[in-house]
């Protein structure tokens, strides 16, 4: 008798880098949260620094369109940021704009403070270097940290404090380089063990289906064939024909059970020897599994079937 093995299809795992694992969700939400955080901030402090700033020669109405400009585009940010969270189109429009806004500092920064470095766009800039250095890989980040960097330079007089954004920038990228692979290591290690899981629950169905079918074989066909084997019907008897054919039926349930192995016709003549050599037939077709066919399996079996 065969039985049927009953498994669950498991997926291999996906190579590194094809699919974003929960860790890498669960820091996209956190550095979300952190833009966002940094976006709003940097808007209220160059809301508050600009004006204060101001002396003469600077005008109100540049100075109002850019700080209008930043707020427009932070609200644009921050909505968009917790809608879809830091995709890498949204991050470098928002490095883009405050390039834009950083390009036109001396005219709304007073030149001193440009000269001694003491302008509020450095804050502004920065943002513009660290919030890439978080959402997006060192291949995107350190580019765009270094476009920052570059248009910095070129708007101030002595430009010593460039040296703190390009530092910003490769810290934070070795960081969050470090982060993620540390937490797709974990990813890999926990979905091995839900694997392991899903196999071992697996197996343990097969093998309750096992001895499932083992029990009712033992408890239909098998004690049957013991009685008739041992004698204890001398011939064809009604209750034996009922438990004959009630056995035929959980053997023909089963779902190892070779199509027509029980619905065969019946032997013509020489009974024993046709039986015997359907029998050996049925041995041959089971390999690689090594079937013995004996005389008392042949005899047994003809006596069974004379009974139904």
């Amino acid at each position: 008798m065969s039985m049927v093995k009953v498994s669950r299809r498991v997926d291999p795992a996906p190579p590194p880098g094809a699919v974003r694992g929960p860790s890498d969700r669960a820091l996209d939400r956190l550095v979300g949260r952190f833009a966002i955080g940094l976006r709003l901030g940097s808007a209220v402090a160059c809301a508050v620094a600009g004006p204060l700033a101001a002396v003469n020669g600077i005008a109100g109405a540049d100075l109002a369109l850019v700080l209008a400009g930043l707020w427009a585009w932070s609200v644009f940010f921050v909505a968009a940021m917790a809608r879809r969270g830091p995709t890498w189109p949204l991050v470098l429009a928002d490095a883009a704009v405050i390039m834009t806004i950083v390009a036109a500092q001396r005219y709304v920064v007073p030149g001193p403070s440009i000269a001694d470095g003491t302008t509020w766009m450095l804050p502004l800039a920065s943002t513009a270097v660290y919030i890439p250095a978080l959402a997006l890989s060192p291949w995107l980040s350190l580019p765009t940290a270094a476009a920052v960097t570059a248009v910095y330079v070129l708007t101030v007089a002595h430009p010593g404090d460039a040296g703190f954004l390009i530092f910003q920038a490769l810290v934070t990228a070795a960081l969050m380089t470090l982060v993620r692979r540390r937490g797709r290591s974990a990813d890999a290690v926990i979905a091995g063990s839900l694997r392991a899981g899903q196999a071992a629950r697996a197996e343990a169905a097969r093998r309750a289906d096992e001895r499932e079918q083992y029990r009712r074989v033992h408890d239909t066909a098998l004690s049957t064939l013991t009685m008739v084997a041992s004698g204890a019907f001398s011939g064809p008897l009604v209750t034996l024909r009922a438990q004959a054919a009630h056995d035929l039926q959980v053997l023909q349930a089963l779902p190892g059970l070779p199509a027509g192995t029980a619905t065969g016709p019946r032997p013509g003549p020489g009974p024993a020897a046709s039986l015997r050599d359907r029998l050996l037939t049925e041995a041959a077709r089971a390999a690689p599994l090594d079937v013995t066919v004996s005389e008392v399996a042949v005899y047994t079996s003809w006596a069974f079937r004379e009974t139904t």
